[in-house]
């Protein structure tokens, strides 16, 4: 998921632009249209990535707990990390 390479900032003006994405990739997962389009994935896990540049501002972490709660409520897993972070 990308939102542009600058940082969000405590104002929240790249915010909207980062719930819809969530909201758009959120829907698409867990609402039955990746099982459609990818049967094969029936039964396993989804897990959402964010890969960012810079730490999350306080404004940024209170959305991305608000997110994490929403995919946590429905069986599917969040890692927040840099773009460098390698992958677990």
């Amino acid at each position: 998921m990308h939102v542009r390479g600058a940082r969000l900032g405590d104002r929240g003006a790249l915010l909207p632009e980062l719930q819809q994405k969530f909201s758009t990739y959120l829907a698409y997962a867990l609402d039955g249209q990746l099982l459609e389009d990818y049967p094969a994935m029936s039964g396993k896990p989804i897990r959402f990535e964010l890969r960012t540049h810079f730490a999350p501002t306080q404004r940024e972490q209170q959305f991305m707990d608000i997110v994490t709660r929403t995919i946590l409520s429905r069986r599917a897993s969040l890692f927040i990390g840099s773009k460098d972070e390698r992958r677990t």
